[in-house]
């Protein structure tokens, strides 16, 4: 499975650790402990939430350096699961990825970006949703331009971003707290996570897997970096290092100045956080934060997302005119502006909690399956069939073993939370299957194969 023709590899190990922070830190970081801390009241429980979500990340991440270092191409864990489990599979994941993952993950991030530069702007919340739309339009725009354009955009906001959550942790942890409101005093600690119950944990897990979602994203533009078996590992693994211990010392520096009851009273928390600590500027700092945050995420979403439509056409599982790639800029034009017209769609029909609960579930339920896949390529390379990588996931099997199982059951814990939220993005890609066979169908009769 060649990549598509004209995609080259230009994208260096600084542009690839961006792609890959800057896909991840969005608007999680700031509006998900608010919503953990109203299922937790209390701060050790919350940050073993934290914990064991960035674990589990680094163990997915671990692995998906393997698979991404055996299939360095276009795609990402559409590359993955087509290779190793066959044309059909890798077609739901596309197809899923096409309708639901990126089109919700990118109208969520956008909802965010338009809530906070509406009021860093002052502008009525009326508005605020036209900033949205214009985002994902802006974002499209600029990785239409090119790919050098949409990773020195990555660069800038990414690097931004990380030196604004540095500064406010160091100040919730340096500066003593000048504001106070009247939110009251949290309730003794409970410490076993039995008492309240391993479904209600297992929920608070899945939504902290909401801001550590995007990890996978720069496994898409594995066909553009270059030196790839020695960039993707160093890339990969040190953007994943850094998120979780910049994950844990940001909820950590939460916690040093609100209480877990003050935390769940709060949705923008980092705000609240800043104004008790630095006082209204500091507010309005944080507000002026996320906006930049969501919109480096929104950039790396949109700039990766492309890469899967993109060797879905290539390889026949999409209109053939989607594979296009300008040969000027080497930007894929088509494919960037078909996402952005889904995620205008999406932008319509719901808000942010709406369009999140949507991707979550599904989305977490396929990444399982795609590190699943590095045991079929172990196989493959203990019969001949595969050449083995210059990379090997450290800790095999346990690593990818703990991931799948510990994935799957959380995921199926919270589908007893979610209810049909959860349920509909797991039919969608379960429609994908008759789909495909059609689809199949359609080529086979057109002589196309």
């Amino acid at each position: 499975m060649p990549d598509p023709p004209l995609l080259r590899r230009r994208i260096g190990l600084f542009a690839a650790a961006t792609i890959f922070v800057g896909s991840i830190v969005g608007s999680g970081i700031f509006r998900t402990p608010s919503s953990v801390a109203g299922l937790l009241p209390s701060g050790s429980l919350q940050l073993l939430a934290w914990a064991i979500a960035g674990v589990l990340t680094l163990c997915g991440a671990l692995t998906m350096v393997e698979l991404a270092v055996a299939y360095p191409r276009a795609g990402g864990m559409y590359a993955f699961l087509r290779e190793l489990f066959g044309p059909a599979v890798g077609f739901v994941y596309g197809w899923t990825h096409f309708v639901v993952f990126k089109p919700t993950s990118m109208a969520a991030i956008a909802i965010a970006f338009g809530e906070y530069a509406g009021r860093a702007l002052d502008l009525e919340a009326g508005s605020w949703k036209a900033l949205s739309y214009g985002a994902v339009a802006a974002v499209t725009a600029v990785n239409v331009v090119g790919v050098r354009a949409g990773t020195g955009v990555q660069n800038v906001f990414t690097v931004a971003k990380v030196a604004g959550i540095a500064l406010l942790v160091m100040c919730a942890f340096v500066l003593p707290v000048v504001g106070q409101d009247a939110a009251p005093e949290a309730p003794p600690e409970p410490s076993p996570v039995a008492a309240l119950g391993i479904t209600t944990f297992a929920l608070a897990v899945l939504r902290v897997f909401w801001a550590y979602d995007g990890w996978t994203d720069a496994a898409s533009v594995c066909g553009e970096i270059s030196e790839p078996q020695r960039t993707i590992p160093r890339a990969f693994l040190g953007g994943a290092v850094v998120i979780v211990v910049l994950y844990l010392v940001t909820n950590a520096a939460y916690l040093a100045v609100l209480t877990p009851a003050e935390m769940a009273a709060h949705p923008a928390v980092a705000a609240e956080a800043a104004r008790r600590v630095i006082g209204p500027a500091g507010e309005i700092a944080v507000v002026v934060l996320v906006a930049v945050s969501t919109f480096g995420a929104l950039n790396g979403s949109t700039l990766t997302g492309a890469r899967v439509t993109l060797a879905m056409a290539a390889d026949g599982m999409l209109w053939k005119g989607v594979s296009r790639v300008s040969a000027r800029t080497g930007a894929p034009v088509p494919a960037l502006l078909l996402q952005g017209a889904v995620a205008f769609v999406w932008l319509t029909a719901g808000g942010f909690d709406e369009t999140s609960e949507w991707a979550v579930s599904t989305m977490w339920t396929l990444y399982g399956l795609g590190i699943a896949g590095v045991f079929v390529l172990r196989s493959r390379i203990r019969r001949g069939l595969a050449p083995a990588p210059s990379y090997r996931t450290p800790g095999f099997p346990v690593v990818p073993l703990v991931f799948t199982l510990v994935t799957g059951g959380v995921v199926a814990a919270s589908l007893a939370q979610t209810g049909l939220a959860g349920a509909a993005g797991l039919l969608v890609a379960a429609a994908g299957i008759p789909v495909y066979v059609v689809w199949r169908r359609i080529r086979l009769r057109r002589g196309l194969g």
